[in-house]
């Protein structure tokens, strides 16, 4: 496979990214990273907190709802009720789904397509 020049200084660029970019990324996408000391952050490397960067950038595609079969989506800086465990996808709060969403202390759910 050939590789451009562009996509190869991409990569240089990329590589340069450290984890105060990637912090600023996920604070902007409605993340907290944790705190500033190395011992307490959430994300202890680059990739664990570009994948969630990365995951929360496709949670705020369209989704269908498990209760109504509607699509929706959550909107950047929206704040749903409960989201995924596994991919960080908001809930849609609907007639069908209330009461079944994050009623239960310490339950964790599942969007339609993580189960």
């Amino acid at each position: 496979a050939v590789v451009s020049t562009q996509s190869t200084g991409n990569l240089k660029l990329i590589r340069t990214f450290d984890c105060r970019h990637l912090e600023a990324a996920a604070t902007f996408l409605g993340g907290d990273p944790g705190s500033k000391s190395e011992k307490t952050k959430r994300y202890q490397n680059r990739t664990t907190l570009a994948d969630w960067i990365i995951l929360r950038f496709e949670s705020l595609f369209p989704c269908v709802c498990e209760g109504c079969e509607k699509q929706y989506r959550v909107r950047l800086g929206g704040n749903p009720a409960v989201r995924c465990y596994l991919c960080d996808q908001g809930s849609h709060v609907c007639k069908e789904m209330s009461g079944t969403v994050g009623t239960k202390p310490g339950s964790t759910w599942l969007c339609k397509p993580c189960k």
